[in-house]
């Protein structure tokens, strides 16, 4: 799909699921978080403890079942789920992601890395 049709098809979607099980959030997460569209995703178990955002950020399950319980929760009360989740995305990514916030860690772990 061109990148142009992903952004417009992504801007009017009520939520995205982030497809990979790991702790990070792709870039594609990142573009959902900045237009405001809701996240959801699975953390794998061994990697649940090491994400820096919370169930008060996006959609977050360690299972396939929580993850389906989860979604249909948030489908039956789109209203306020959908307003909450695109307000606490937006924010935890202005927030959290942003070069500033993580410049010292990055840099730490790469002077590390350098020794």
């Amino acid at each position: 799909m061109p990148w142009d049709a992903f952004l417009n098809t992504l801007a009017v979607s009520d939520l995205y699921i982030e497809t990979a099980i790991d702790e990070e959030l792709r870039f594609t997460s990142l573009d959902a978080a900045l237009l405001k569209i809701p996240i959801a995703k699975i953390t794998a178990p061994a990697f649940f403890d090491r994400q820096d955002y919370t169930s008060d950020d996006i959609i977050v399950a360690r299972s396939i079942r929580e993850f389906v319980n989860l979604i249909t929760e948030y489908i039956n009360k789109i209203d306020y789920y959908k307003q909450y989740y695109s307000k606490s995305v937006y924010n935890f990514t202005i927030n959290k992601r942003s070069w500033n916030t993580v410049k010292n860690h990055f840099m730490t772990a790469l002077l590390s890395l350098m020794k």
